[in-house]
């Protein structure tokens, strides 16, 4: 669908993660050093300087045999969290150039706190084996990765500011309150006549969490392939049947946090978003408890987790049943 518009989004870039982080470990610093490199297999310089050689010949073919684009779309949060540095960002623009010669850069920003929250989610969905809960704290994290001001001035200082499509992250700044609908205003893509695919990284409630925190504690680093596979799909299903909010800081902790933000935000207002009247955020942190959610998980959310899954697969086992029933029943009409 997309082609038919010109525009490529490229297979060369990954089919089995959606997040297209072919791209960040080509330039990287040293991806051998976190999980990208690792999951591709890039070990060292020598490693990583054969995968982006090997990615230039893949993309290139990809290029000559879709002649009718003259579009490339590429989408990874992994430009987001791993490439910070502005030497970095140049390098991603240095691989690129032999094939484009405009660009445009689509950001979202989302409230600090929102982000960090949703993370602890995400990496524990990802089979991240985490020792606690995390707390909303700048001890130990990486101050870049929330610097929203840093964050746009650094790309725009390498692609220029006329590249720079800042959009903010929530319903309420959407075209018709859709991601995808924004996302393809933004680029100029139709969104019409495509499958618009269901929500894959939705939030985990409380019990949810910890059944997969513990899961990835106990099943981390294993190395047979069927295991593995199994301990991923137990994480799938949990994911997509207990969707929720879990909330481990209180209201004070999450308002608190973001105001370490306050300056960098509207220095970022007053950059990205001058129509925008201040802050550039709202500024309601309502959804928050006043005291923060019990981090200490108990034996009994396992045994409610378990029960309550028990209940889905019959479920779906009934509904399956019935399908096939139905099936049956239509297939005898059309005989007689």
């Amino acid at each position: 669908a997309l082609l038919r518009e010109r525009i490529l989004y490229p297979r060369a870039l990954g089919e089995q993660n959606a997040s297209q982080w072919e791209l960040v470990a080509a330039v990287h610093d040293s991806p051998w050093r976190n999980d990208i490199g690792e999951s591709l297999s890039i070990a060292n310089a020598e490693d990583q300087e054969v995968f982006r050689e090997q990615l230039k010949a893949a993309l290139e073919a990809e290029f000559n045999k879709r002649k009718q684009a003259d579009t490339l779309l590429v989408s990874s949060e992994h430009l987001h969290s791993r490439l910070a540095a502005p030497e970095t960002v140049a390098r991603l623009k240095a691989f690129l150039n032999p094939w484009v010669e405009d660009y445009a850069v689509i950001v979202y920003f989302r409230r600090q706190d929102e982000v960090a929250i949703a993370s602890q989610s995400t990496r524990v969905k990802s089979g991240n084996p985490y020792k606690d809960v995390i707390k909303l704290n700048l001890e130990g994290t990486a101050r870049d990765y929330f610097d929203y001001e840093k964050i746009y001035a650094t790309w725009a200082s390498v692609f220029g500011r006329q590249a720079m499509r800042t959009r903010l992250y929530g319903v309420a700044h959407w075209e018709d309150g859709d991601l995808i609908a924004d996302f393809c205003k933004t680029a100029g893509i139709s969104s019409s006549g495509k499958t618009k695919p269901e929500p894959v990284n939705r939030s985990l409630n409380r019990n949810a969490f910890h059944f997969i925190q513990e899961l990835n504690r106990k099943h981390v680093d294993n190395r047979d392939p069927q295991h593995a596979k199994d301990v991923a799909n137990i994480r799938r299903e949990i994911s997509n049947s207990f969707p929720g909010k879990y909330y481990p800081v209180s209201r004070s902790e999450a308002e608190a946090f973001y105001r370490e933000f306050a300056d960098a935000n509207e220095r970022l207002r007053k950059a990205a978003f001058p129509e925008k009247n201040a802050p550039l955020f709202d500024e309601d942190f309502s959804d928050y408890p006043e005291t923060a959610h019990d981090v200490n998980p108990a034996y009994g959310d396992a045994v409610d987790i378990a029960v309550q899954l028990w209940r889905l697969q019959n479920e779906r086992s009934l509904a399956a049943l019935a399908y096939d029933r139905m099936r049956q029943l239509i297939k005898r009409r059309r005989r007689r």
